[in-house]
């Protein structure tokens, strides 16, 4: 008896349908305007009181140069890999508010 669940084909991965979850490989032709959307999104006041989360995960190799992910309210980055080594990409940023105050990222 079926459940109603479609089990054909290869598995999906997890995160599949969660438009707040990225995962990025180095090789993606849109990396910068990935997280670029996200901070665009979540920087100033409007970030601070939205409902909205998201998750960046930066899956193991070498990130290319330049690609830098910039982190506002409710933006969380994680390297995917065994070791610290595993992911290398040159900066990821937390960008000071208006005010100039850390408290506002």
């Amino acid at each position: 008896e079926s459940d109603g669940h479609d089990v054909s084909g290869p598995p999906r991965p997890w995160y599949e349908g969660l438009d707040s979850v990225k995962v990025l490989r180095p090789e993606d032709p849109d990396l910068q305007s990935v997280v670029d959307d996200i901070w665009k999104g979540q920087e100033s006041w409007e970030g601070h009181f939205n409902e909205r989360r998201f998750v960046v995960i930066l899956t193991r190799g070498e990130y290319p140069p330049g690609f830098v992910v910039p982190v506002s309210y409710y933006t969380s980055v994680h390297g995917a890999g065994a070791g610290p080594e595993d992911v290398s990409l040159d900066a990821v940023r937390s960008m000071n508010g208006p005010n100039g105050q850390a408290t506002n990222n």
